[in-house]
């Protein structure tokens, strides 16, 4: 078995290209996926792919047997739950909590240095930097790296002491996971990526405009091309296939020295002072050009920009899908508990303000 890489070029948008790649040799009957695993960037491109595939299967008075259609940390998740002892979200919390409730932050200077030696580890702070510490592993673990890994990589950085200080931090936590029986679950997506595992009824991958898959989800991908066909399709046109790596990743050193030519540059580019101003102008060209939701997409590099976009076009009518999402701690009723929560735990009267 060997990995694919086809281009289907510019001329359709993605979901198209995407409905076309899975109804190509389809000629009768129901359209049977199921022998197909379909990775796409994101939930909402899954969601917006099936309903178009049912389109497309009630045209011809028919139906879709669905396959399974999901995003790329799909391929490191363990759905046979080979790993059940893995710690759930509040006990890795609870374990970093403790971690830095016991240590001596003197014995750490390069994380905590010398201004907070002395320092009182209250409530607040132990949660916050708990909190801090689980989302860089995480974020790490997506590439498959962890602390440690880091420390080794990071040896000739301005700051090396830091990583070396978070790798023995990190030694601590998986001695505590151990002692109690459970596995740490970037580990565990490690080991599911090196050994990953598809339903028995799938024969091909498909792998859909993704132009950024999880580094862990690619060498999932890789271990699955022994024994699958693995095809990944590009939304680019062929003779650019030099720009993209065989998972369709774009290649930085081939982009950053292309210049890209853009028809009547002076009219279509165009510069606005900042964010909100820029969102005004994104809502002026969509409204005057008759633009609804549905049929048009804004790519923002810049995440300020998003609320005042967000903003700006539902003055006009416009609904808006924010792919990223939202964080639960943006949530108004989470800020809320948050600030209950330094009511109870300080108690002081700015916090009751």
């Amino acid at each position: 078995m060997a990995v694919e890489t086809r281009f289907s070029g510019w001329q359709k948008d993605a979901l198209s290209m995407a409905a076309e790649c899975l109804t190509k040799d389809w000629m009768h009957g129901s359209l049977d996926l199921r022998h197909r695993l379909v990775i796409v960037p994101t939930r909402n491109a899954g969601r917006r792919l099936r309903e178009r595939l049912a389109e497309i299967a009630s045209s011809k008075g028919s139906a879709v047997i669905p396959g399974r259609i999901a995003t790329p940390d799909y391929l490191i998740t363990d759905h046979y739950e080979r790993f059940p002892s893995q710690a759930s979200p509040s006990e890795i919390l609870a374990l970093w909590i403790k971690l830095l409730k016991d240590i001596d932050l003197q014995n750490y200077p390069a994380l905590f240095p010398s201004d907070t030696a002395g320092f009182t580890q209250d409530n607040s702070w132990l949660l916050s930097t708990a909190e801090q510490f689980v989302r860089l592993r995480r974020e790490l673990g997506e590439g498959g790296f962890s602390f440690n890994d880091m420390a080794g990589e990071m040896s000739e950085s301005p700051e090396p002491e830091r990583w070396q200080e978070l790798a023995r931090l990190e030694k601590i936590y998986l001695r505590h996971l151990e002692e109690l029986g459970l596995q740490d679950p970037e580990d565990v997506k490690n080991l599911i990526a090196e050994k990953p595992t598809v339903y028995e009824q799938v024969k091909s991958i498909d792998v859909i405009a993704v132009p950024d898959p999880l580094p862990l989800a690619v060498t999932a991908l890789e271990k699955i091309s022994e024994t699958h066909n693995v095809t990944v399709y590009v939304q680019a046109p062929a003779e650019l296939r030099e720009g993209f790596d065989c998972w369709g990743r774009p290649l930085v050193d081939f982009w950053s020295k292309r210049k890209i030519n853009i028809p009547d540059e002076q009219k279509n580019v165009m510069l606005s002072a900042g964010p909100r101003e820029q969102a005004a102008k994104v809502a002026d060209i969509l409204v005057q050009n008759r633009q609804q939701a549905d049929s048009a997409a804004i790519g923002v590099p810049d995440e300020e920009v998003t609320p005042h976009l967000s903003h700006e076009l539902e003055q006009h009518g416009i609904n808006t899908f924010n792919p990223a999402g939202e964080t639960l701690e943006s949530h108004p009723i989470m800020q809320l508990i948050d600030r209950l929560t330094d009511v109870i735990i300080s108690g002081d009267f700015e916090s009751f303000s």
